[in-house]
């Protein structure tokens, strides 16, 4: 079915704006943290030729199993070309924010056919501030994104279509998902669940299709698991955990789901958030997104054909629920029962908002076309975005702004001007590190570091760094002739409290070391 050239030509452009936040906004690079570092790292050390290994610390080199391959796969493949790391992490996150737009917005329409409801969700995930966020670091997520999400509107065209090439691709994208994020087995389960309730056919054929969906989802994943568990004897890096206080945990998780969802509402940013409030609105809005099903319901009740009439709408709103209540369970299993316990932020929970904000707005749409509302009755669904967009865009358009003037994490403005930095990387290559940013140093020069230790580092009193036979690091520092290569705040103004103490702390340890280099953002030392 072809797209109507004034709807595609509006997509197109959603996606080359989106794309084009996404290239201002990495214009000092795409943000990194730790994470950041390891995947980079990682994709360094394929292109040497020596594996996906990360130099965890000096001397050590640890394979890279705590994440699945698939990004810093595609990062080598990409340096194969001869570009940058980094640079191929931002042109990569650009090419994927405008095809996230646009794959969305397309398989919409093609699927239910409203040029409304097809603006709509390309213009919420272009405004969502979380969603621009992670598309400007340097991680796995766009790429899990954008093959979860496109698994399962594939999967959802395989519903309307029955095209073997297609139920395909969409095991394909699933497992993409997975392979890029150990969370992405919802993906797979997504699909799984979609085709045993929605699809209706013999239960040979059904079964046929389960089978050849898990297939071409798990083999690859399975692969790489066996990898895993015969170089670490665990399972993605974590462990499950016996749960002795199931209560306390559940109550942690709603408080922090409950929180996330408070942000998610439009216009509550100036409010003052209470848990009350959040947990009624929540309750609210999930009986009124049960209108939807309600008035189809009661439409399919008194008329057999309307089940048909509806129904491509009706699987289009129930894939997407399955597609958030699929990554809810899969989350909220791996914090109750699995160690290390995964952070519940807006960041985790990124999947779970987009596939409800399409949900809403398929399923106002199924429910103005139950009660025969005109076609433009879709400009309601229009509407609802339009509100949104009010409420978001201003943050996601500050986001940007903020990027495109300082970066943020270990490729912000700071770090590309720091002297300390440049001073490190005249060292000797031979010479040991200790740093309080051991993850920036590994990724601006590739040379493993021992952490500094935590401030005031237990240290005996009037005793400077280096003199305590108690720490080993501070033993490597006397012994090795080790440079101290220590961070500070990238000149932040002195007066500011915390960084007062924490300057004085350091002064006092760092007292009659011999200075290689001194300035406002570091300074790098050697003992006497």
């Amino acid at each position: 079915m072809k797209i109507p050239r004034l709807i595609l030509l509006a997509l197109i452009t959603l996606s080359l704006l989106g794309a084009a936040a996404i290239l201002l906004s990495t214009r000092w690079g795409p943000w990194a943290y730790s994470d950041s570092t390891t995947y980079l790292v990682a994709a360094r050390s394929l292109l040497e030729g020596e594996g996906l290994n990360v130099a965890a610390h000096p001397g050590s080199v640890e394979r890279l199993t705590h994440h699945p391959p698939l990004y810093p796969l595609l990062l080598s493949a990409i340096g194969l070309c001869g570009v940058e790391l980094l640079d191929a992490a931002r042109w990569l996150n650009v090419i994927l924010f405008g095809a996230t737009i646009f794959t969305t917005g397309f398989f919409s329409y093609r699927l239910l056919r409203s040029g409304g409801l097809a603006l709509s969700i390309s213009a919420l995930l272009f405004a969502m501030p979380t969603l621009l966020d992670m598309f400007s670091g340097a991680m796995s997520e766009p790429l899990f994104l954008f093959a979860s999400l496109s698994g399962t509107f594939l999967i959802i065209q395989f519903l309307e279509t029955r095209q073997r090439r297609t139920l395909i691709l969409a095991a394909a994208a699933a497992g993409l998902a997975f392979l890029t994020r150990y969370i992405g087995i919802f993906a797979i389960a997504t699909g799984l669940l979609a085709l045993g309730l929605l699809y209706r056919a013999s239960w040979k054929e059904r079964g046929l299709n389960l089978l050849l969906y898990g297939l071409v989802s798990l083999l690859p994943n399975a692969a790489w698991w066996l990898y895993v568990y015969l170089s670490t004897t665990t399972y993605a890096a974590r462990e499950l955990v016996s749960q002795t206080s199931l209560g306390g945990a559940l109550i942690e998780l709603r408080l922090l789901l409950v929180e996330a969802f408070w942000q998610w509402l439009p216009f509550t940013q100036s409010l003052t958030y209470s848990y009350n409030t959040a947990l009624k609105l929540l309750l609210g809005l999930g009986v009124l997104s049960l209108l939807p099903y309600g008035v189809w319901m009661v439409k399919t009740r008194k008329k057999r054909q309307a089940a048909a009439q509806y129904g491509a709408e009706f699987r289009f709103l129930a894939t997407w629920c399955l597609f958030s209540l699929a990554y809810f369970a899969c989350l909220a299993y791996a914090y109750l029962y699995t160690t290390p316990t995964p952070d519940i932020d807006l960041r985790m929970l990124l999947p779970i908002q987009s596939g409800l904000l399409i949900a809403l707005c398929s399923g106002s749409l199924l429910a103005l076309k139950a009660l025969h509302i005109p076609r433009w009755g879709s400009l309601g669904v229009l509407g609802l975005a339009l509100l949104y967009l009010g409420a978001f865009l201003p943050a996601s358009l500050g986001l940007v702004r903020q990027y495109t003037l300082h970066g943020d994490g270990y490729t912000s403005a700071a770090w590309h001007e720091s002297n300390t930095l440049e001073a490190l990387k005249q060292l000797p290559i031979d010479t040991p590190l200790i740093t309080n940013q051991a993850a920036a140093v590994l990724l601006w020069t590739d040379r493993p570091a021992y952490d500094f230790c935590r401030l005031p580092c237990d240290q005996p009193e009037h005793t400077r760094y280096g003199d305590n036979p108690a720490d080993e690091t501070q033993v490597i520092f006397r012994q090795q002739g080790a440079a101290l290569v220590l961070f500070y705040p990238f000149c932040a103004p002195q007066e500011v409290s915390w960084n007062v103490e924490w300057m004085a702390e350091v002064e006092a340890l760092t007292r009659d070391l011999t200075v290689y280099e001194y300035s406002c953002d570091g300074a790098i030392y050697f003992y006497p």
